[in-house]
C-alpha cells in the first residue's frame, strides 16, 4: 500500500503483477478483473511457461492447471532443429496465451508417448487435447508437418468446432450392458455414469492385476443384489489400461480404484472388498442412513442381508435415543442399519425397551446396546468392538478392520493355523477374547503371512509367538513382546500387566546420533517422533522416505534447498525425514503407501502436502501454510528481495488494503499454495 514502492514498481493503480524470471518476466492483472477468482486464473495462466517442456516435476502443473486445453508437440528436443521449432511454438504460445498450453513431450518421455500412440521415429507430431469436459480427455490428432502455422490453424478450426475427436474406445458390445457389472467405455462414460439417474459403482482395473480379478466374484455378487436394491445402485467396471484417460482424470494411482458417482459427481470409495461390505456402503450413500423394517418379515430379510447388521429398536423414532442412532448409522458405512418402532416386531425380537441389537451369523449370535449407553458415539463404538469377530483371523481382506476398528490394542498370536495343535489354541484364544472385548482385540496371524511376520520380526519356525501392539498413542506402534510358552492363561495374564501399567514397549527404533539434528533436515526415529514433531512448537514437513527409492533420491537436493531456506523462514518451518522402512510404525500410522510421502504437521495434526517437488515450490508452500497468506513489502527493498524467492511471484498493489480487491487478493492468495504472494 506505499506509494513509493508501487512506483517503483511502475504500478499507477491497484493491480495484481506475477514477477517471472522467465517468459514475459512480468504480468499485470488490471483492477477492472481483480476478484478471487480472477487472480487465481491469472497467476495459472501465466505461471505457465509460454513453451512448456513435459518432465515429471512440470506434470501436475500441466495435467491441473487453469488451461484444460493442451497443443502437444511430441519432439526429440536435443535435435539441431528443435530450436527453430521452440521459436515458432513461442508465437503460437503467445498468441494462445489463457486458451491453449503449448506443451512439449520430449522424446525420451517414453511412457507419455506410449500413452498416445506415438512413436518416436514418426516425430515431431501433433495433437490436441481437450481435458475441459467430463471424463474422457478428448483427442484431436493432426497428420500435416509440424510449424508454428500450421498448428495456428489446427487451433483455429478447434476452437471453431470443426474438428472431430479421435476416439480410442471401442462402442460397447450388447453383453458388455447386459451383466449386472456393466462394462464402461470412454464412448459410453458420460451417458451411464455422468447422467445416469442412479447412483453407480465405478472399478478401474487392470486386468493382469490380481486383486482385481479376487474382487470380481464379489463385486459380481453385490452388482446382482444392488440391481435389485430400492433405490438401484449400477455397479461398473473399466478396464483402466484402455481407457487411460479417464483414470487420469480420476487419478487413479493403483487397481483396483473404486470410485462412486451421484449426480455425476465423483466420490472416494471407501468400504469393504466383499459382497456384505460393498451392498452395505452402496446401500448407506443411495438410500436412508437405516431401513425402515415394519414388520417382523422385513426383519428376518434383513437380518440374512449379511454377515451383522445393526437393528435399532425405538418406540418414538423421534426421541433423542433414535436420532442418536440415525446419526451414528449415517457415519457408519461398513454394516447395514435398520431401524424399527412396531411393538409386535420389538416383541418378536425379544426386546423390552429401547435398544441397538447387533444381529451376526458368528460368535455371540447377537449383541444388545442398552439405551442408557445409546448416544451416536456409543452407538459407533458397540458396532465396531462387536462386529469384530472374536478372533480375527489376518487376511488381506480382514486388515482394514482390524487396524482401523475401535479398538487399538491387539494381541497378537503368530502361529500355523493348519497344524493340529491349533484348535486348541484357538478355543484357548476365544476364551481370552470374550474376556478382554472392548479392551483388547486377539488377532491371529497364520505363519503364510509373510510380510506381516517380517514386518513384526517374527520367524515362523519361531512360532507360536505373542505380542501386544499398542496404537492408541500419537506416532509409533508400541510393541510389548512376551517370550514365554503361548497358552491362553499366559496371554491374559501378560494382557492384564500391560493394563495395570506394568509392561515396557520394546523399542526397535536407535536414539538419533548428534548430526542428526543438526543438518537443515533433521533425522527423525520412533523414539524423537512425539517430541520433535507431534510437540513441536514450529510447523514440520516429515518426508517417508526409502533408502532405494529413485525419486527419494532426486528430492533430497530440493528438500535440503528448502530447508536452509525454511528455517530462517518468519515463521520459520523445521523440514524432516524419516526411514519409512526402518519406522514402519510411523509409516503404517500415516497410511504411507508409496515413496516419497510427505505430510507437514500443525500443533500435532497430520495434512497431507499437495505443493511441488522442487525447493521453490515446498519453500512456496510452507510459507503459506505457516505464515499468511501475503507477506507485507513495506518498501522497494522488501519488494526486490521477495521478488528473488522464487521463479515467480504474485505481488498485489494496492492503496487501501482494506478495498474489496485488496480482499478478493487476500481470498485468493490463501487458496493458491503453490506461489509466494506478497501485498
Amino acid at each position: 500500500s506505499e506509494s513509493a514502492v508501487m512506483d517503483a514498481a511502475e504500478v499507477k493503480e491497484d493491480s495484481v503483477v506475477l514477477f517471472k524470471t522467465y517468459d514475459e518476466l512480468r504480468n499485470d492483472l488490471p483492477a477492472a478483473d481483480l476478484t478471487a477468482e480472477g487472480v487465481v486464473d491469472f497467476v495459472g495462466i501465466n505461471s505457465a511457461m509460454l513453451v512448456e517442456i513435459f518432465s515429471n516435476e512440470r506434470a501436475k502443473y500441466i495435467f491441473s492447471g487453469a488451461v484444460a486445453i493442451h497443443s502437444l508437440v511430441f519432439a526429440d528436443t536435443d535435435s539441431d532443429s528443435f530450436d527453430g521449432l521452440r521459436d515458432e511454438l513461442e508465437t503460437v504460445a503467445k498468441a494462445y496465451r489463457g486458451k491453449a498450453l503449448q506443451v512439449v513431450v520430449p522424446t525420451t518421455e517414453s511412457r507419455v508417448l506410449d500413452y498416445f500412440g506415438i512413436k518416436p521415429a514418426d516425430c515431431p507430431k501433433f495433437l490436441i487435447s481437450d481435458m475441459s469436459g467430463e471424463g474422457n480427455m478428448k483427442k484431436f490428432g493432426y497428420e500435416g508437418a509440424v510449424s508454428g502455422d500450421n498448428i495456428s490453424a489446427h487451433l483455429d478450426k478447434f476452437f471453431a468446432g470443426e474438428l472431430k475427436p479421435t476416439l480410442k474406445s471401442e462402442e460397447p458390445a450388447d453383453d458388455d450392458l447386459s451383466e449386472p457389472v456393466k462394462v464402461i467405455k470412454g464412448t459410453t462414460f458420460s451417458e451411464l455414469v455422468v447422467e445416469s439417474d442412479k447412483d453407480v459403482l465405478l472399478e478401474f482395473y487392470a486386468p493382469w492385476c490380481g486383486h482385481c480379478k479376487k474382487l470380481t466374484p464379489e463385486y459380481a455378487k453385490a452388482a446382482q443384489i444392488l440391481k435389485e436394491a430400492d433405490p438401484p445402485v449400477v455397479l461398473a467396471k473399466v478396464d483402466a489400461t484402455e481407457e487411460r484417460d479417464l483414470a487420469t482424470k480420476f487419478e487413479v494411482k493403483g487397481f483396483p480404484t473404486l470410485k462412486y458417482f451421484r449426480n455425476g459427481e465423483a466420490f472416494d470409495y471407501e468400504g469393504g472388498r466383499t459382497a456384505d461390505t460393498i451392498v452395505a456402503y452402496m446401500n448407506k450413500k443411495s438410500g436412508p442412513a437405516a431401513k425402515t423394517l415394519a414388520d417382523a418379515e422385513a426383519l428376518e430379510a434383513f437380518k440374512g442381508t449379511g454377515d451383522a447388521v445393526v437393528v435399532g429398536f425405538f418406540k418414538d423414532t423421534e426421541s433423542a435415543p433414535a436420532k442418536a442412532f440415525l446419526e451414528a448409522a449415517a457415519d457408519y458405512d461398513e454394516l447395514p442399519f435398520g431401524i424399527v418402532s412396531e411393538s409386535a416386531v420389538m416383541d418378536a425380537a425379544e426386546v423390552k425397551e429401547d435398544s441397538v441389537v447387533l444381529f451376526k451369523t458368528y460368535d455371540e449370535l447377537r449383541n444388545d446396546l442398552p439405551a442408557a449407553d445409546l448416544t451416536a458415539e456409543g452407538v459407533v463404538d458397540f458396532v465396531g468392538i462387536n462386529s469384530a469377530m472374536l478372533v480375527e483371523i489376518f487376511s488381506n481382506e480382514r486388515a482394514k478392520y482390524i487396524f482401523s476398528g475401535a479398538v487399538a490394542i491387539h494381541s497378537l498370536v503368530f502361529a500355523d493355523t493348519d497344524s493340529d495343535s491349533f484348535d486348541g489354541l484357538r478355543d484357548e484364544l476365544e476364551t481370552v477374547a470374550k474376556a478382554y472385548r472392548g479392551k483388547a482385540l486377539q488377532v491371529v496371524v497364520p505363519t503364510t503371512e509373510s510380510r506381516v511376520l517380517d514386518y513384526f520380526g517374527i520367524k515362523p519356525a519361531d512360532c507360536p509367538k505373542f505380542l501386544i501392539s499398542d496404537m492408541s498413542g500419537e506416532g509409533n506402534m508400541k510393541k510389548f513382546g512376551y517370550e514365554g510358552a503361548v497358552s491362553g492363561d499366559n496371554i491374559s495374564a501378560h494382557l492384564d500387566k500391560f493394563f495395570a501399567g506394568e509392561l515396557k514397549p520394546t523399542l526397535k527404533s536407535e536414539e538419533p546420533a548428534d548430526d542428526d539434528l543438526s543438518e537443515p533436515v533433521k533425522v527423525i526415529k520412533g523414539t524423537t517422533f512425539s517430541e520433535l514433531v507431534v510437540e513441536s512448537d514450529k510447523d514440520v514437513l516429515l518426508e517417508f522416505y526409502a533408502p532405494w527409492c529413485g525419486h527419494c533420491k532426486k528430492l533430497t537436493p530440493e528438500y535440503a534447498k528448502a530447508a536452509q531456506i525454511l528455517k530462517e523462514a518468519d515463521p520459520p518451518v523445521v523440514l524432516a525425514k524419516v526411514d519409512a522402512t526402518e519406522e514402519r510404525d510411523l509409516a503404517t500410522k500415516f497410511e504411507v503407501k508409496g515413496f516419497p510421502t510427505l505430510k507437514y504437521f500443525r500443533n500435532g495434526e497430520a495434512f497431507d502436502y499437495e505443493g511441488g517437488r522442487t525447493a521453490d515450490t515446498i519453500v512456496a508452500y510452507m510459507n503459506k501454510k505457516s505464515g499468511p497468506a501475503a507477506k507485507t513489502l513495506a518498501d522497494a527493498e522488501a519488494l526486490e528481495a521477495f521478488k528473488g524467492t522464487g521463479d515467480a511471484v504474485v505481488v498485489g498493489f494496492f492503496k487501501d488494503t482494506e478495498s474489496a480487491p485488496a480482499k478478493a487478493f487476500l481470498e485468493a492468495a490463501a487458496d493458491y499454495d503453490e506461489l509466494p504472494f506478497g501485498i
